[in-house]
């Protein structure tokens, strides 16, 4: 079982009127223990990915699992907390 999964993650900003298409369909999986760097250029979606699936930001569409549980649709900042340290089993250093 993966550690972190995505499946067909979009993430489509509208500020503007016109819909900008930031992440287009990503699928990702990382396993446990494994070291993972996440590189790219200006723009290219690095921050939108991390807040999507460290759930501070809402996918336009897609899915993500943390150890093989699907995340919630949206929660608040202590719910992802909560959320977070149960299903990850947290280290002695994050207060959960």
């Amino acid at each position: 079982m993966s550690l972190l999964q995505t499946v067909d993650l979009r993430r489509v900003f509208s500020e503007t009127g016109e819909d900008l298409e930031i992440l287009k369909g990503v699928n990702f999986e990382m396993e446990t223990g494994e070291l993972v760097a996440l590189t790219g250029s200006s723009g290219s979606g690095k921050s939108t990915f991390l807040n999507l699936v460290g759930m501070l930001d809402t996918p336009t569409s897609g899915e993500s699992f943390l150890r093989g549980r699907r995340f919630p649709s949206s929660t608040t900042p202590s719910v992802t907390a909560t959320i977070v340290c149960r299903w990850a089993s947290c280290s002695s250093s994050i207060t959960c």
